[in-house]
């Protein structure tokens, strides 16, 4: 999912599993929340060190910091044992929500999609994504994609085809 702002802020999420329609938490720990703006001196391009510093670096690094390296200046925020589980959930009333606990959720985006909040959450340990003061946000351009086993047809039925249904169209 990808969210860029009326403020032209770009973040989002990776989660691991499809949406539904479920008030409780759901999904899985290879999910991970991301800035695409999150962009500071210290960590543009011209900062980084040369490829073959890189790869030397890389040598002696763990998965998640070989990530955050390749990702630099994208800003990512990756859930770990002993966090919360509160990956992922849709609520009718409180529309798509991921990340919870600490401040609230890292990514929520209420009902007719066309405002949302972002919180630091306890899931993924994350700074507020929305690039606002508040964490609040109202959607420009909102994406959301779903790869899975199902046939494209299925998904016009299944639950983020009735979700799109009741919401309102960007």
């Amino acid at each position: 999912m990808v969210i860029q702002s009326k403020s032209l802020h770009r973040f989002g999420a990776f989660l691991a599993s499809p949406w539904s329609k479920d008030s409780r938490p759901y999904g899985a720990g290879q999910g991970f929340v991301f800035d695409l703006d999150a962009q500071s001196s210290s960590t543009s391009p011209q900062h980084l060190p040369p490829p073959r510093t890189t790869q030397l670096l890389e040598a002696s690094m763990t998965a998640k910091e070989r990530l955050r390296l390749r990702l630099a200046p994208i800003k990512v925020f990756l859930w770990e044992e002993g966090r919360g589980c509160l990956f992922q959930r849709y609520s009718p009333s409180e529309g798509l929500l991921t990340g919870g606990g600490g401040e609230g959720s890292a990514i929520q985006i209420f009902p007719g999609l066309l405002h949302g909040v972002s919180r630091r959450s306890h899931t993924y340990d994350n700074d507020p994504l929305s690039g606002s003061g508040t964490g609040e946000f109202e959607i420009l351009r909102l994406e959301i994609w779903s790869l899975s086993w199902r046939g494209i047809d299925d998904t016009e039925t299944g639950p983020i085809g009735s979700f799109f249904s009741e919401g309102a169209a960007l």
